[in-house]
């Protein structure tokens, strides 16, 4: 379940995890949440800083970046297994959740505001939701609920630094930090 690059330390990676075919991802709300408590738990335990995430039926796509070598995998291998004994074992199936190992890619700060814009933008384009704030598994939703600005942020308006401290400052899973 593990990803062939070697990720590094205060790097961001784009994360995605798909589920195998006619499965989905959560079937119903309680799911989601459990899929977000283990990402909480494997990012504590592991050493990992989630910085956005959404959940869309057949994959899970997230922006992480981690403190040590080898944290990524190891918190993922940790969600990832979890997560499929406890489909398995709810809703009576048996064999993998996951559709081959997860896929990742390191952002750089120059790109970071287009992955997170993607990231958000992606439930909305398969037609999932009519806008980004409507989708109710990313983590975008419940940050725009203390901003004054609609959705899109201008991001071509910020420099390289702002958008960093926006995508890295914003949350830290097991302490989450609003503005």
């Amino acid at each position: 379940m593990a990803s062939r690059i070697t990720h590094l330390p205060h790097t961001v990676y784009e994360v995605r995890a798909y589920v195998v075919a006619r499965e989905m991802l959560y079937r119903e709300v309680w799911n989601a949440l459990e899929y977000l408590q283990l990402l909480e738990d494997g990012c504590r335990k592991h050493n990992c800083l989630l910085h956005a995430w959404c959940l869309m039926p057949h994959q899970a796509h997230l922006m992480v970046s981690s403190l040590d070598i080898g944290s990524i995998p190891a918190m993922m291998g940790y969600v990832q297994i979890r997560h499929t004994r406890r489909m398995n074992s709810l809703y009576d199936r048996r064999g993998p959740l996951w559709d081959g190992p997860y896929e990742s890619r390191p952002v750089s700060p120059e790109d970071l505001a287009e992955a997170l814009r993607e990231l958000y933008c992606e439930p909305s384009m398969a037609g999932l939701c009519p806008t980004p704030d409507h989708f109710e598994w990313s983590d975008l939703n419940p940050r725009l609920a203390h901003l004054s600005q609609p959705w899109p942020l201008d991001y071509r308006n910020l420099s390289d630094g702002e958008k960093v401290a926006h995508a890295l400052g914003s949350i830290r899973m097991g302490r989450v930090q609003r503005n």
